[in-house]
C-alpha cells in the first residue's frame, strides 16, 4: 500500500513540475515575442500578445480608414476600365448558376470534353468566404468563390483561374484585392463582400472542393458598404498581417 501511495506521489508530483514547466515556457514565449518582435513591456502583451496586436490593429484602422476608402474608389475606375477593354459579345454565353454544377460534381470528375459545360457562360462570383488546400498555402493564388455558401461548412466553393498567366490585367486587380484586404487571403477572411463579380468564361473541371474556370472576362459591380464595414475589414486585414509576421518571428525563434 505504501509503495502505491509514493507512485501516485511522484505521478502527482511529477505532472505539477511538468505543468510548471509548461507555464514557465509559455511566460518566455510571450516576454520575448513582446519585447524583440512587438518592441513593448506592456502588460496586455505579456499577458497575450494576441489582444495586443487585436487592440493595436484597432487604434491603426482608425488612422487608416480614410486611405484606404480613397484607394478603393480608385480601384473602382480600373474595375470599370477593366471591363470596357475586353471585347467579348454577350450574347454568346449563357446565364448558369454554380448549383447546377454542385448537383454533378460526383459525377464527373473532368467535364473538359462535356457539350454541356465547356460551353461557353456567366455565373456570379465573390472576392471571399472560400478556402481550399491551395489557397491556404499560396500554392494557388488566383481565384474568386462562387456566391452559393455550402450549408456543411458555410464556405463557398473556390473557382481557380486556369488561364491566368494569360490575363496579366486581371492578376494585377486581384492582386490589389489582397493589398487591399479586400479579398480573403491565407488565414485572412474577408467578411464582407464589397463587389459581386459578373465571370464570363468556360467551366474546365469540377472537384470536390473547387472548380477550374477558363476566365474570358469580369464585370465588377461594387456593392454599398457602410464606413463601420470597411473598419472592420481593415482591423482584419491589419491584424492577420501583423499576426502573421509574429508567427513567423516565433518560428524563427523556435518558440
Amino acid at each position: 500500500m505504501k509503495y502505491f501511495l509514493g507512485v501516485i506521489a511522484i505521478i502527482i508530483l511529477f505532472n505539477i513540475y511538468d505543468s510548471h514547466q509548461e507555464k514557465k515556457a509559455e511566460k518566455l514565449k510571450k516576454t520575448i515575442t513582446c519585447m524583440d518582435f512587438l518592441k513593448t513591456d506592456s502588460p496586455i502583451c505579456l499577458d497575450s500578445p494576441f489582444n495586443f496586436v487585436r487592440k493595436k490593429s484597432e487604434k491603426e484602422a482608425i488612422k487608416e480608414i480614410n486611405v484606404l476608402k480613397k484607394d478603393i474608389d480608385n480601384l473602382n475606375i480600373k474595375l470599370n476600365n477593366f471591363y470596357n477593354f475586353k471585347s467579348i459579345n454577350e450574347n454568346e454565353y449563357q446565364i448558369k448558376s454554380w448549383s447546377e454544377f454542385d448537383k454533378i460534381e460526383f459525377l464527373v470528375n473532368d467535364i473538359k470534353e462535356s457539350e454541356v459545360y465547356n460551353k461557353k457562360i456567366v455565373a456570379i462570383g465573390k472576392l471571399s468566404g472560400c478556402m481550399t488546400a491551395e489557397t491556404f498555402t499560396n500554392e494557388k493564388n488566383y481565384y474568386f468563390c462562387t456566391d452559393s455558401i455550402n450549408r456543411d461548412d458555410e464556405y463557398r466553393k473556390t473557382i481557380f483561374i486556369k488561364n491566368i498567366s494569360n490575363l496579366p490585367d486581371l492578376k494585377k486587380i486581384l492582386d490589389k484585392f489582397s493589398e487591399l484586404g479586400l479579398r480573403s487571403d491565407k488565414l485572412f477572411v474577408a467578411n464582407v463582400d464589397f463587389y459581386d463579380l459578373q465571370v464570363y468564361g468556360k467551366v474546365k473541371k469540377i472537384d470536390f472542393m473547387s472548380y477550374e474556370m477558363e476566365v474570358h472576362s469580369v464585370k465588377f459591380f461594387q456593392r454599398l458598404v457602410s464606413d463601420n464595414q470597411i473598419l472592420n475589414l481593415l482591423e482584419n486585414k491589419i491584424f492577420w498581417n501583423e499576426w502573421n509576421n509574429l508567427r513567423d518571428f516565433q518560428k524563427s525563434r523556435s518558440l
